[in-house]
């Protein structure tokens, strides 16, 4: 650990004989704004840009998502099956039993 870093500075703060007046919520405050500042999922959609290339031919791809929402005790997931072509050939409705079949090639 560097002991030469000014923790006040890095957080926007003054340091020295005003940093001392600060009070512990005001401190507190410039660290919960500073994390979000350096998050790494910040602007997350600005910085990953993912594009979706379609398998080889004759083949398939699944793409699948989940989202897990600890409070409501609920997990939610999405399926997608896309040929070479990029037709969806079948996929993962939230609220249904099962797949929604969109070719005679494809079984759930």
């Amino acid at each position: 650990m560097d002991m030469d870093v000014n923790r006040y500075e890095v957080l926007g703060l003054p340091s020295g004989v005003e940093g001392a007046k600060l009070t512990e919520k005001e401190i507190s405050k410039a660290y919960k704004l500073r994390a979000l500042e350096l998050h790494p999922d910040k602007d997350q959609a600005e910085r990953c840009v993912f594009s979706w290339r379609p398998p080889d031919m004759e083949r398939y791809k699944v793409n699948c998502d989940a989202a897990l929402d600890m409070e409501g005790n609920m997990v939610g997931i999405r399926l997608v099956i896309r040929d070479s072509e990029g037709n969806v050939m079948a996929r993962h409705i939230p609220d249904d039993t099962g797949f929604e079949i969109r070719s005679h090639g494809l079984r759930a």
